[in-house]
């Protein structure tokens, strides 16, 4: 009782980093609420979500929302794309392979919500997993503004909250749209050869079907903790069906580009994907009890 009691405190008390905004008790101080609807696109039954959250906080902040509130796991890059009388300006975290291949990201972490997306009209896509490419639609349905000469300070925190939604998410590198539906398609057959692989690979607890807003909320209240934003720590979150999916795929993706060897060195870029990301995967991940098969240097 006393660890969690402490666990709760440390992860409710935030300080600021690349100009964030502070947090007390899950809440952060903001003078607007945004009401978002958020819903995957490309997908029936529609998969959506219905959330509030401070117009003070950074994009950076809104994708590990949510993330948290979609279903997801954090594990691969993000982008959002705001389009503003047909201009897109694009936010995420800053690369240099995004230079290299001639794209301007504008830093997440340093772009405010409410600075950004100043009006309900705006059009804001939020796109993670840049390989399987799941696109979030969000909906700005009301902007509510709070401030006040007679409001007091404590008025202005604002809590995170999910309202609403429908559908779990798919699972972490499903493949795509495509793949989703070819998932489906075995998982809800029993006769399908792939039932039992695929059942096993998604977990025993997945349900395409189930959606709970208060697993949500609660994931909402200590958002820090319960997603890293270490790169190479972040492991540690996975779940072990997550990472040995992750860990197979690319593996067997290196072993027939033929760079396993430039990968083990982090001196090769192939097809955009630059080698010394992989290797980092590969050389944080040694400590996880399913890389035993883990390749060794030579």
């Amino acid at each position: 009782m006393l660890c969690c009691l402490a666990f709760s405190v440390l992860t409710c008390f935030t300080r600021k980093q690349h100009g964030e905004e502070e947090t007390h008790l899950g809440s952060y101080q903001s003078e607007s609420r945004y009401y978002l609807h958020v819903q995957l696109t490309g997908i029936e039954p529609p998969i959506w979500r219905k959330m509030v959250v401070p117009g003070a906080i950074s994009l950076h902040t809104l994708h590990k929302m949510l993330q948290v509130v979609m279903g997801w796991e954090n594990t691969h890059l993000y982008l959002f794309r705001l389009t503003i009388n047909e201009k897109t300006i694009v936010y995420g975290l800053p690369d240099p392979d995004w230079e290299s291949a001639d794209m301007h990201i504008r830093d997440s972490r340093r772009t405010k919500l409410d600075a950004t997306v100043w009006a309900d009209w705006l059009k804001l896509t939020y796109e993670y997993d840049l390989g399987d490419s799941w696109m979030h639609q969000i909906t700005i349905e009301r902007i509510e503004h709070l401030a006040d000469d007679a409001m007091n300070e404590d008025a202005l925190w604002v809590t995170p909250r999910c309202l609403a939604g429908s559908r779990a998410c798919p699972p972490e590198d499903a493949g795509g749209i495509g793949g989703y539906a070819l998932f489906l398609e075995a998982w809800q057959n029993p006769r399908h050869p792939e039932h039992e692989r695929l059942r096993q690979w998604a977990g025993a607890s997945y349900d395409p079907g189930l959606f709970s807003v208060q697993q949500a909320n609660s994931a909402l209240a200590i958002l820090d903790s319960f997603l890293s934003s270490r790169p190479i720590q972040r492991w540690r979150f996975w779940t072990d069906r997550t990472f040995q999916h992750a860990l197979k795929r690319l593996l067997r993706n290196c072993k027939q580009a033929g760079i396993m060897k430039g990968i083990l060195t982090g001196n090769v870029t192939h097809e955009g994907v630059c080698g010394r990301h992989l290797s980092t995967l590969i050389w944080a991940t040694r400590g996880h009890p399913a890389a035993s098969d883990m390749p060794r240097e030579t």
